[in-house]
């Protein structure tokens, strides 16, 4: 089951300070996200994301990001930021060292993250976001003709929509975490 989470919207590291908005990861402390996460389609539990406090860490103004699985008092800690080149990272330490990609402030057909690239950027395959342009990530396509049934579960996935932030993520073990509600604040300048 998917426990890890993202980053969404902000502002570039470069000496300047200058801001880059990603619509895709929209970064202001405050913001909320909430998941419905579930395990071969059953629910299992929630997952709440938030942004709650930002500070500047050598050059980047960062997010420090709280993610609670269910009940579970105590909540996973990274930071978020943009990168001088305009990719929103992760790091799950203050220091910023090892940070991942999640998505770029302009992303592009093709483009990688780790090991999920975008497939498609168009509107959203979920009914409650119809209307939302979304950006496609994923490991490798599920829906290759004659896919086994263990490659098809070992999917990886995230979908980003603008305006919104991650609206979905499955983990490559049959589970996934759908957004169901969220509050977005305005970034700060």
């Amino acid at each position: 089951m998917v426990v890890a989470c993202c980053a969404f919207g902000a502002y570039s590291a470069n000496a300047q300070n200058v801001p880059i908005e990603s619509a895709y990861f929209p970064l202001a402390s405050g913001n909320t996200w909430t998941y419905r996460c579930s395990l071969e389609g059953e629910y299992q539990t929630t997952k709440k994301v938030a942004l709650t406090t930002v500070t500047q860490n050598g050059g980047f103004k960062t997010y420090r990001m709280e993610v609670r699985v269910g009940k579970d008092p105590k909540p996973l800690v990274s930071y978020v930021y943009v990168s001088a080149d305009g990719i929103v990272m992760e790091a799950f330490k203050e220091t910023l060292e090892d940070a991942r990609p999640l998505i770029s402030v302009s992303p592009k057909v093709n483009q990688g993250f780790g090991d999920l690239k975008v497939v498609k950027i168009g509107r959203s395959d979920m009914e409650k976001y119809s209307k939302v342009k979304t950006v496609f990530l994923e490991n490798y396509s599920a829906e290759t003709p004659g896919i086994s049934q263990e490659k098809y579960w070992a999917w990886r996935g995230k979908r980003y929509g603008q305006g919104i932030g991650l609206l979905v993520e499955a983990d490559g073990a049959g589970g996934d975490c759908e957004l169901s509600t969220y509050r977005l604040k305005p970034a700060r300048r």
